[in-house]
Formats: C-alpha cells, sequence, structure tokens
C-alpha cells in the first residue's frame, strides 16, 4: 500500500562550499496543499485560490512539512519554489539482514 501527497515547494536554498568540499548543497522544503489561497512568489497574481483537487487532499492529507538536502544541482532544477508536487510514500522492501543470510 502506498500512501500519495500533494505538496508546494515553499523553499528552495543553497550553500555553496558546504563542510569541506567546494560542492553546492542545495535545501528543499513541500508542505501539503491547503484548502485556502497561498501566497506564490514570482506569479502575476500571487494569491492562488485552491483547485478542487487541492480542497481533496487537503483533507486527506497529515500536516507538516519534508525537508531535504541535495548536491544533485541537476535534480534540484526540477523542483521550483510555488509549484505543486506529488509525493508517493511507499515501504521499502525489506532488505535481508547478515543474521538472515546465515552469518
Amino acid at each position: 500500500m502506498s500512501v500519495r501527497l500533494k505538496v508546494r515547494c515553499t523553499r528552495k536554498g543553497e550553500t555553496v562550499g558546504w563542510g569541506m568540499s567546494s560542492r553546492t548543497l542545495i535545501d528543499l522544503e513541500l508542505r501539503p496543499v491547503t484548502d485556502t489561497k497561498v501566497y506564490v512568489p514570482g506569479q502575476d497574481q500571487p494569491m492562488v485560490a485552491p483547485s478542487e483537487e487541492n480542497k481533496a487532499f487537503f483533507a486527506a492529507t497529515p500536516s507538516g512539512e519534508i525537508k531535504f538536502q541535495t548536491v544533485n544541482e541537476e535534480a534540484a532544477l526540477e523542483i521550483q519554489v510555488g509549484r505543486e508536487y506529488y509525493v508517493t510514500i511507499e515501504a521499502a522492501p525489506a532488505e535481508p539482514s547478515a543474521t538472515d543470510a546465515g552469518v
């Protein structure tokens, strides 16, 4: 079984030269869609009314946020602040442990 969420990217930031490297670390924050108007930066009409789909997802989706970081700049380009995305939560298959393998 899986759970499908509908979220909006609410924040995207970068840290250049994090740690001991020259790599860029990209921070992303996603929050569930709501059933009220929301501010979307960079839009001509910054207050966007919720769609019927968003109202349905809001009624069925837990509240909270998803925060993650990546060094994959190409993947991060696909995620834009203000845009909506689907997130599927699905159990990963259990990996056999060393004990199960007789080790």
